[in-house]
């Protein structure tokens, strides 16, 4: 019997927002580039910060990643769904070995993230050189995902570092209509954070099948 892995391969792509909003589609997406290596297998919940930084000397882009199996890359041991911060120059190097620098940041260690953790949206500028992240967590395949909060602080010349973690669940199923129908898990998963006259608001999918905001 023959046997084909095929791990998930992140992509970018330009979106024309006129295009988009005019529901033409097939002209609203333009591929841009890989930004993860299928060579290191599984990778998803990748998100960027929104402004370039300094590091090493170089203006680069700076990624988040979560690979299934981070010691497939040489520098990490870990073997567990991690969180690791990248940057490049350019888009396009994140997907090959090309002046890459990462640093693995955060790994499950608390019992809601015995499976997995990872991003679960851009980070969000917050003022004096800090960025608050959303990440999630996921405990089996009975209690799900939860999801959580960080704080980033920008550093001179080098990727950003977490400057304070929440390390407990803050937030769950918990409303009927957010727990399991079509699918078995239970699932709340953030997809959008912005400010609004002074309230932070998230929105969130519950059970792949409803949009749930929080204020």
């Amino acid at each position: 019997i023959s046997l084909h892995y095929n791990p998930t391969v992140t992509v970018l792509y330009k979106v024309d927002l006129d295009e988009l909003s005019n529901k033409n589609y097939e002209k609203a997406f333009t591929y841009v580039t890989a930004v993860t290596n299928p060579k290191y297998g599984e990778d998803r919940d990748v998100v960027f910060f929104s402004k370039k930084m300094m590091v090493d000397g170089k203006l680069c882009y700076i990624m988040l990643q979560r690979p299934v199996t981070p010691n497939t890359y040489p520098e990490f041991t870990e073997k567990n769904p991690s969180i690791v911060i990248a940057a490049a120059e350019n888009f396009e190097d994140f997907a090959t070995d090309n002046n890459v620098k990462r640093r693995l940041i955060l790994s499950p260690t608390e019992p809601w993230q015995a499976q997995r953790v990872g991003a679960s949206v851009p980070p969000l500028e917050i003022g004096e050189g800090r960025w608050l992240l959303n990440y999630h967590g996921k405990k089996d395949g009975i209690e799900g995902y939860g999801q959580s909060f960080m704080i980033f602080k920008e550093v001179e010349n080098d990727l950003p570092v977490i400057e304070k973690l929440s390390p407990e669940k803050m937030f769950a199923c918990e409303e009927d209509w957010e727990m399991p129908d079509r699918f078995v898990v239970p699932c709340v998963f953030t997809t959008g954070m912005i400010f609004h006259e002074g309230d932070l608001l998230i929105s969130y999918g519950a059970a792949d099948q409803y949009v749930g905001i929080l204020k």
